[in-house]
């Protein structure tokens, strides 16, 4: 699939998960287990691309861009191809659990 195809998908991937989240957010559904107020979703979207290995990939990217919705303050969707995939080498651990600040960001 070219890049262009699965942005496209992605696009219209997202288009339809901010229609449902906003749908629930409207039916006005009150949150008795929290103080949030209402019932909330996020959405993690993924289209596959050439360098998607498999449908559980696919899966696993839906998944990180769920946890990103998440993280940014939830009652979102997020795209995962706008991730920005952080990640942490092993040797820069040190044995207290404090990073020596050698993160590398992609």
């Amino acid at each position: 699939m070219c890049s262009r195809v699965a942005e496209h998908f992605g696009r219209r991937c997202l288009k339809i998960a901010e229609s449902i989240r906003l749908t629930v957010r409207a039916l006005g559904i009150p949150n008795t287990a929290s103080s949030r107020g209402y019932i909330t979703i996020s959405a993690g979207v993924a289209a596959k691309t050439r360098s998607t290995l498999d449908e559980a990939a696919l899966v696993g990217e839906a998944d990180t861009a769920l946890y990103e919705a998440k993280r940014l303050g939830r009652n979102r969707s997020v795209v995962y191809s706008s991730v920005k995939l952080q990640y942490v080498d092993s040797s820069s651990i040190q044995h207290d659990g404090e990073f020596t600040g050698s993160e590398r960001t992609h």
